[in-house]
């Protein structure tokens, strides 16, 4: 159970952290009925507890109350985060909490019932009916009391709103405003390419000639490697807004793969991730020509540029509900990729016989580079 030390305080700190009121506002949702005084004529504060715009719904309630009103509730989301607690939480009150999978278990209806204070105009009581018949309570019976039925709808819960002090004042739930025919990806928006971006130089082999002659020599060396210039994408997809519909994605941008479709099968709060790679061969290769003096080791190192990409992008997702109408949320997904730009050698000559050494010529900024040889 959690407790509340103090119940004022903390939905004074509840209510600088909380989503923005106009989340609630332009929230996908049915119409919704509420309880309780919708204003602050009881001194109330407003509540907008939704996370919908991450594209999460809520998959566990919470509830503190006692036998005249509707003290406190918590929600718990299909990304596992928790809202803050509205109203409050105290030891004495009567715990209670529901969980249920969004993905298979969709909600029919919620009941209210005003409380037992004299006027008779807060929360009291709520009743969830799911779609498979398993019920949840909070709150106690008061023969009389008014009762208002909250239809499901789509069946998905997107969060709540209403007003609370260090109890519910009322309260309203934000119902998806159908079930769900389609999902679309796309519309990526990467980040700054150029901290994504980096170039490495790898290195290769290493050719050591040695001039026994008394005169200059031309020297010439060339190789060939293939290599496997590599491309993925990730796209994170974690939501629940029931099941049955089919999952498209587009992304065009930077070579991110053809578009696909696949149905939706995961648990409630596993991340599923969509992964496309794709990898072809890329030559990579170098030819040079060198005199070298006499009685002199000429020695190269063969290099290429390879450019590797590894960031972060933002994609939207676009669901359509049966009704036809859409709403929109931004979604994480990574690129990766690596290509093959350049191939050269870098040379440089040491005096004496080096021929059978393991020294090779370090990298530079140069193409080509005189400089001291580092021992493998």
């Amino acid at each position: 159970m959690r407790i509340t030390p103090l119940a004022l305080g903390l939905v004074a700190r509840f209510f600088t952290t909380v989503t923005a009121i106009g989340d609630c506002d332009d929230a996908p949702t049915a119409l919704s009925v509420t309880m309780g005084v919708m204003d602050d004529s009881t001194g109330a504060l407003p509540i907008c507890e939704t996370h919908w715009k991450q594209g999460h719904s809520v998959k566990k309630i919470e509830t503190w109350t006692n036998e005249n009103t509707f003290l406190g509730y918590m929600l718990t989301y299909t990304s596992l985060e928790t809202s803050y607690l509205v109203g409050s939480g105290p030891a004495d009150a009567k715990y209670s909490s529901f969980e249920w999978d969004p993905l298979s278990e969709t909600v029919e209806r919620i009941e209210m019932w005003n409380d037992n204070n004299k006027d008779g105009n807060r929360l009291g009581k709520i009743k969830i009916i799911l779609t498979n018949g398993r019920t949840f309570e909070a709150g106690e019976d008061h023969p009389g009391h008014n009762m208002v039925t909250q239809r499901g709808f789509g069946g998905v819960i997107f969060g709540t709103y209403g007003w609370a002090t260090w109890n519910v004042h009322s309260l309203g739930f934000i119902m998806m405003k159908s079930k769900v025919k389609k999902i679309e990806v796309g519309d990526v928006q990467f980040g700054d390419l150029q901290k994504g971006s980096t170039i490495k130089h790898r290195r290769y082999d290493t050719d050591r000639h040695y001039n026994n002659l008394t005169e200059p020599q031309e020297h010439s060396w060339a190789r060939e490697y293939m290599e496997k210039a590599s491309s993925s994408t990730s796209q994170v997809a974690r939501w629940s807004f029931g099941g049955g519909y089919s999952l498209g994605f587009s992304a065009a941008p930077m070579g991110m793969g053809v578009s696909s479709t696949w149905s939706i099968n995961f648990e409630v709060g596993e991340e599923k991730t969509k992964e496309w790679a794709e990898e072809h061969e890329q030559k990579v290769k170098w030819e040079d020509k060198v005199m070298v003096k006499p009685k002199h080791t000429l020695i190269c190192t063969g290099y290429a540029e390879a450019g590797e990409l590894d960031l972060e992008y933002m994609s939207k997702v676009k669901v359509t509900l049966q009704d036809n109408s859409q709403f929109e949320f931004m979604q994480p997904g990574t690129k990766q990729a690596t290509a093959f730009t350049d191939a050269y050698s870098k040379c440089t000559e040491v005096e004496g016989d080096q021929a059978q050494s393991s020294l090779f010529v370090p990298w530079s900024e140069k193409k080509r580079s005189i400089a001291t040889p580092f021992t493998a």
